[in-house]
Parts: structure tokens; sequence; C-alpha cells
């Protein structure tokens, strides 16, 4: 064997050593010792956690006029409101939306005719109400600080026009598709 080669593997022997394998650490104990220590490392990691609830089974079911006869006698607009419970929870700052969709059921309703809002009191007081559309609406700001669980309230109106007795007010039920989009980044 030449010299050459031998110094050539000598030199790739020492450049590979740098790259071997890191071996388990072990711990023995020797003479006048009692223990010995081996030191590491746990690592968690925790995922962006977000969580949405609404609290009653089913349907949010909306309500109508109490008397129809004094409705359609005064011509007056009604307006009731319909309360859904919901518990938000976050690890992070997080923001919820609401969507409508299509209405279905053939009466002559219009997303125009409902309105939302989002409430911390748990109660749905009249007014301050935002129109439904088919796009994404803020009811929980983005940025949202993280929480332990809100309880809050998903307030829906619904707006009855005697004027428009014969385009939104045609007999029978129809359904809001709702979509409700908890978002933590």
């Amino acid at each position: 064997m030449s010299r050459s080669f031998v110094r050539m593997v000598v030199g790739l022997a020492l450049v590979a050593a740098p790259m071997a394998a890191v071996e388990a650490q072990g711990c023995t104990v020797e003479g006048p010792a009692t223990s010995c220590f081996i030191n590491r490392n746990a690592t968690v990691a925790i995922p962006t956690l977000a969580f949405i609830n609404i609290t009653n089974p089913g349907d949010i079911v909306l309500t109508t006029p109490a008397n129809w006869t004094t409705f359609l006698t005064n011509n007056v607009s009604v307006v009731t409101e319909t309360a859904a419970p919901l518990t938000l929870k976050s690890n992070t700052t997080f923001g919820v939306s609401l969507q409508g969709g299509t209405i279905t059921g053939g009466t002559g309703r219009t997303l125009a005719d409902h309105g939302f809002k989002f409430s911390n009191s748990g109660t749905c007081a009249a007014g301050g109400f935002t129109t439904l559309t088919t796009g994404a609406q803020t009811l929980v700001p983005a940025a949202t600080a993280a929480t332990n669980g809100v309880n809050a309230t998903l307030c829906l109106e619904s707006t009855f026009n005697p004027a428009q007795f014969t385009t939104n007010l045609a007999a029978g039920s129809y359904v809001i598709p709702l979509t409700l989009t908890i978002t933590a980044p």
C-alpha cells in the first residue's frame, strides 16, 4: 500500500469522525459515589386550540309576530329577537364570523329580512343588528384575547313587513343556513 493512499484513508477518517451519530447517554455509579446524573430535556408542543359550541341542540327557531291580526291591521313592521347561547374557548387570540346561506323554502324571504349581533349579556336587546349576507361577517373581532370560556349569545332578528305582503310573507316555512367559523392564527 502506498503512503499517499494511507494518508488519504487517515484524512477521510479524520473528516468523517465529527459526523458520527450521537450516542445515548449513560450513567454508572462507581466506587464511593452513590449516584450519577443524566440531563435531558422533555419537549411538549401544544397546538392552537379553538372551540365554539351552540348550547341548544338542533335548529335555532326564529319566532314570528305573536299576534298576526294586530300586525296586519296596524301595518307595522315587527322585529323579533331569538337568542342562541354560545360557548367560545381559545388558547390564543381568535375571532368568530357568521355567514348566511341561500334561504330555502319558497316563502320569498331573503337574508336582508334578517339580522344578527353578538351579546355578552345573555340577552338580545332591540337595535344594533347587522343585516345577514352570504359573505363572512365579524361576530367576534379577530385578535380577541385568549379565553378559558366565554358564554355569549348569538342574537338573530326577523323583520316582517306587511307592505311586502305578496313578496316576502308567502305562507310556509323556510330555512336559513348559518355558518359560524372560529379562527385562531
